[in-house]
Formats: C-alpha cells, structure tokens, sequence
C-alpha cells in the first residue's frame, strides 16, 4: 500500500497489508521480519491525498506524503479492519495492520504446511506470523508455485525465499525485479531494492527511495 512489492518471499500470512517478498512490504524479508531498510518502488505524491487508494485504512488520513512519497501509516483501530471479515489491527513488523483475530493460534493461517497454527502466535486477540519453522514447509509452498522456495533467515527471522544458485535464479525479467536487484545469499533470493526512478516508472507514478 502504497509501494511496490518486492518478490523476494513468500506472502503467507494473516497480514492484508504486507508485500510479497518483503517484511514490511520491502522485500528484505520473507512474510515478515526483515531489518534492513533498502530502496523500493514507492508512490510519489505532493499530499496523502495522491496515496489513497479506498477507504480506511487506506484513505488519505492513514498516509503521509514524506519526501514526496507515500508512507503508509497503518490501521489505527480494529473498526477499521472488519470489512476485510474476521480481522483486528494489531502491531505485524512494526506497522499497525490488519490480521485475523484469534482465542489460539489455531485460529490463524490456512491449514497449508507454510501457512497453519505453527507458523503463527496469538497475540492479544491476533495473529501474528512467525515464519517457517522447516525446510518442509517452503517445499510445500514451492510445489504450489512451480518455482522451489527455501527457508533461510536473512535477517529478522526465517521464512520462505526463492531459491538460488545465482541472482540471475532470481530475476522474474520485469524492471525493478532483475538479476541486478538481488543477491543470492545462503541460496535464497534476497532483494537488494531497485536502482533507480526509471525501473519503477514502469509501474505508473513510482519513484525508487
């Protein structure tokens, strides 16, 4: 919301907020976790009110317009997460977020090997991902996609990345999602972040920061 997606992980999750490939959203870790700020495709903007996208929490007053991009600002009360169905805002990676509300963890995820009570905590009344817990669970999600998913910890937790044996594993062919926007690191994909406003022009008003 309000940036690109990086392929760098998985997406499994109770997160409606997330991105594919990144913790936050920025593709340094898998579903969750990652530490380490990199430059993505973000929304440019002269005001929030070029970054809404719908209504809360994704209108105008859950953005802010930093340096001419758009900062997502997170849920800020349960009552905003209940279209989405059975959901709550809680704290996932350090952005408010709406996740499936739960009494136990077995309440969380989708029953699939990388996506059940395991790889899940309840914590005050939602669900949190923790990521995968084995090789096994990242062989799943590869079966799923056609493409073999590891599980490394890249830093901030493990969870499921592409493999590898060079970037060149990782690159989809789409500008921003290169051989030159990843390293191979420990054999999984590790986004590094675009190289700059022209890779993420290709996705409409996007600049790279």
């Amino acid at each position: 919301m309000g940036g690109s997606s990086a392929d760098g992980g998985s997406a499994a999750g109770g997160s409606s907020a997330g991105g594919d490939g990144g913790s936050s959203g920025n593709g340094t870790g898998g579903a969750g976790g990652g530490v380490q700020s990199i430059p993505i495709c973000q929304a440019a903007c002269n005001s929030p009110a070029d970054c809404a996208q719908g209504p809360a929490p994704y209108d105008a007053s859950h953005y802010e317009c930093a340096a001419g991009v758009c900062k997502w600002q997170g849920c800020k009360a349960d009552s905003e997460c209940t279209a989405l169905g059975n959901y709550v805002c809680r704290d996932q990676y350090g952005v408010p977020t709406c996740v499936k509300a739960c009494g136990s963890a077995n309440d969380c995820g989708s029953g699939v090997p990388y996506d059940d009570a395991d790889n899940y905590t309840c914590d005050n009344g939602g669900c949190l991902n923790q990521g995968c817990n084995n090789e096994a669970e990242c062989d799943a999600l590869g079966d799923l996609v056609n493409k073999p998913y590891t599980c490394a910890d890249l830093g901030g937790g493990a969870f499921c990345f592409p493999e590898c044996n060079s970037p060149q594993d990782c690159s989809n062919g789409q500008p921003g999602y290169t051989a030159s926007n990843y390293e191979c690191d420990q054999g999984a994909c590790r986004y590094i972040g675009c190289n700059g406003d022209s890779e993420c022009a290709t996705l409409g008003n996007y600049v790279c920061r």
